[in-house]
């Protein structure tokens, strides 16, 4: 029966049991020869046939379960960084030289080691670099390990190292806006020269009367021979909502060039702006059929959510409002990053009505894909904006090959 198998296996699998089957076959030969000539030295040659039978198929097998394999890896890290990942091989007794398959969790990698025999409770490393190539949420599972005794009985086994990696969004830093003009926009109702009220400094004016002698600029006092006091912005309480277009129709493009990749990092840029300066943050994420609302976002928890995206949405922006007008924050500031082209103008005059400031990023899906329908999809486009602008809505559209940076200074400058 165990020679059957073999047949079968050999059958399904090609060559994989090539040589169990032929070692099998010349046992089997010189088992029925030994029976029928009585002849001892046949049974010798048996005994041996066996033990290497042993010894290169079942010991391999048998003894694997006394290897311990650990893989070690930052928790997270940024896209484009390139991490050192660390494999521990420890035994519990002695064990084989091996070959180790270890895969890139980005699937066009495949990394092999050789490992020498290990003694009991002996240790060994290696480690490899690997390149983040794009922002995500990933698995490590199994690694796997190839081992050959006397060259025979090549045996592959895979072994689970459960590993997960975050890998986070980049964006663009746009720190460098002036203090002024970047808060008039963003998160600040109006600048307001109180001094005293101090959040961030603006500037050096003349003592008028009403001011704290606690803010006196002493040098330029000095300097100018009368009483200067120092000027500071006051943060109002205007929260800033973004909304994500990952529409599952919506994202257009390849690998890291999409348009979904692009409003990420669109969002990073303009949420670590935001977050650093203490302006509360909030977005609307597509989770499937579940809208997700996370509010009070700090870094870590903002940069992880934006790593989990995908464009699984199965809600265009229109019938996202219809369900989640009456959850975005009265008073507060949305921020829509958009793909998909049409937008309903009553919904839009309802968030305006509840004195909801508006601004539109708008992410020109034909120009991330060779479209035969350029013309067309370009005037819808363009309709789109002159309708935004109508209403008095700021709208920024933005083309793969433009350099992003702009566009985010320009949303959220004074314009």
């Amino acid at each position: 029966m165990i020679f059957f198998n073999f047949f079968y296996k050999i059958y399904l699998s090609g060559k994989k049991y090539r040589d169990e089957l032929i070692l099998s076959s010349i046992l089997f030969f010189l088992f029925i020869v030994a029976i029928n000539t009585k002849s001892g030295w046949l049974y010798i040659l048996i005994s041996i046939f066996l033990s290497i039978f042993i010894i290169s198929f079942i010991y391999p097998r048998f003894k694997i379960k006394d290897l311990v394999i650990r893989r070690f890896l930052p928790l997270d890290a940024f896209e484009d960084d390139e991490i050192t990942v660390k494999l521990l091989f420890e035994s519990n007794k002695n064990i084989f030289p091996f070959i180790i398959y270890e895969s890139s969790p980005f699937g066009d990698e495949e990394f092999l080691f050789f490992v020498p025999p290990l003694k009991n409770k002996e240790k060994f490393f290696v480690n490899y670099k690997l390149k983040l190539k794009k922002r995500g949420i990933y698995n490590f599972s199994c690694a796997k390990l190839e081992c050959s005794l006397l060259g025979l009985f090549s045996y592959l086994h895979k072994i689970s190292i459960p590993s997960t990696l975050i890998v986070f969004p980049k964006g663009p830093d746009i720190h460098h806006l002036s203090v002024y003009s970047s808060f008039i926009s963003l998160g600040y109702n109006k600048a307001f020269s109180i001094p005293g009220e101090s959040f961030d400094f603006l500037g050096i004016k003349e003592h008028q009367g009403q001011e704290s002698l606690r803010h006196i600029h002493w040098p330029y006092t000095a300097k100018r021979g009368e009483l200067m006091v120092k000027e500071f912005i006051r943060q109002s309480s205007r929260h800033i909502t973004f909304y994500l277009d990952n529409y599952y129709q919506s994202e257009v493009g390849e690998g890291n060039e999409t348009t979904l990749e692009y409003m990420i990092k669109g969002m990073v840029g303009l949420g670590k702006f935001a977050i650093k300066r203490g302006i509360p943050l909030e977005c609307f994420i597509q989770d499937g059929a579940d809208i997700l609302h996370f509010k009070r976002l700090k870094m870590y928890q903002f940069l992880k959510i934006l790593a989990g995206i995908n464009s699984n949405g199965e809600f265009n922006f229109n019938e996202f409002l219809e369900k989640n007008a009456d959850k975005i924050r009265s008073s507060s500031q949305l921020i829509i990053f958009l793909t998909y082209p049409v937008i309903n103008q009553e919904a839009l005059l309802f968030l305006k009505n509840k004195k909801i400031l508006l601004k539109v990023i708008l992410f020109k899906a034909y120009t991330f894909a060779d479209s035969k329908l350029k013309i067309y999809q370009e005037e819808k486009y363009k309709k789109l904006v002159l309708n935004l602008e109508d209403l008095g809505i700021p709208v920024k559209t933005f083309s793969k090959g433009e350099d992003l940076k702009k566009c985010l200074t320009a949303i959220i400058s004074n314009y």
